[in-house]
């Protein structure tokens, strides 16, 4: 994030990127950024090494309107503007995530909040980000091209840019009963939790026994540019507090071969929620309302036994 209306990323060469990256923070870091002097300082780059060492920087700035851009180091004369890019190693993957049969949904905002198209970009993005997520859990001894299970959200709101606030992944096993047409929802012993502080962000991986920690690993994310860290941040305790959650559902046992799965994406949670967070003498449990999510379950497994398509209930 390097202004209120300029957010980028990079792929390509880490040499490449520390220079480019924060050659872009020191010119732009607090500032409102206009396109012109934008590309003025990407098309008059120079530096060792850009044309064999390329990389590239993509990402969104508002001026007058958003655009889209994308950035090439061994081609600096030209900024290109679309809808959308994805790039790296991961490109293919993540437009796969986009078109997967993926159950998801979320919550509208509670009153006097109402729902926006800003509210919806979150779930969504969520979403796939609990896709990738926990198939990298899943699939952990195979997956060759693993992206580290943390995802730094963005969202342009009021006008600028917004990191999401601590951010917290919860799996689970959905043990289906064929005959009832329920389920009964199993928590995961593992969950994540990113917290994002802007210049860098602080993951932690858990151990849990309902909900007890048994053990934490927390990892440092540290940008490209020089940043001086002061956060004790190998001391950080995880706690289960978080602005948004990530629920992984996934049905079990298979239903024909086929494993369904739910991302139900939440903000804050209270009491009457689909998945609420409550504390009973100071320690944490999840309550879910599985009325919604066997409906959902239901109605995919009623389409011939055959799940085709996405299917999208922003209430659940």
């Amino acid at each position: 994030m390097i202004s209120e209306n300029l957010a980028i990323g990079w792929t390509g060469s880490l040499s490449s990127a520390e220079v480019v990256v924060s050659r872009v923070m020191n010119e732009f870091d607090g500032k409102t950024v206009t396109t012109r002097d934008f590309e003025l300082v990407l098309k008059t780059l120079r530096f060792d090494g850009m044309i064999e060492l390329d990389v590239h920087l993509i990402g969104w700035i508002f001026d007058e309107r958003p655009k889209c851009f994308i950035w090439h180091s061994n081609h600096p004369t030209e900024v290109y503007y679309d809808d959308s890019y994805f790039e790296g190693t991961g490109e293919k993957y993540f437009q796969s995530v986009l078109n997967s049969s993926l159950l998801h949904g979320g919550d509208p905002p509670r009153q006097p909040h109402q729902y926006s198209e800003e509210v919806a970009a979150v779930q969504e993005t969520l979403v796939y980000c609990g896709e990738a997520f926990f198939q990298e859990v899943m699939a952990a001894e195979r997956w060759y091209e693993s992206f580290g299970f943390a995802y730094e959200i963005l969202i342009y709101a009021d006008k600028q840019f917004w990191p999401l606030g601590p951010t917290l992944y919860v799996g689970w096993e959905y043990r289906w009963d064929s005959k009832t047409q329920t389920g009964r929802p199993i928590l995961s012993p593992f969950v994540a939790k990113l917290n994002f502080r802007e210049h860098y962000s602080v993951l932690q991986k858990a151990q849990h026994h309902k909900l007890k920690i048994k053990n934490v690993r927390n990892y440092l994310i540290r940008p490209v540019y020089e940043y001086e860290i002061k956060e004790d941040w190998k001391k950080l305790r995880l706690d289960f507090n978080a602005d948004h959650y990530v629920h992984y559902f996934m049905i079990h046992p298979p239903v024909d071969g086929k494993v369904f799965r739910l991302c139900y994406v939440s903000g804050e949670t209270q009491k009457g929620d689909k998945v609420w967070l409550r504390f009973k003498n100071g320690k944490p449990k999840f309550e879910v309302n599985t009325t919604p999510f066997d409906a959902i379950f239901r109605q995919a497994l009623d389409i011939k036994g055959t799940w085709r398509g996405q299917y999208w209930t922003p209430y659940l």
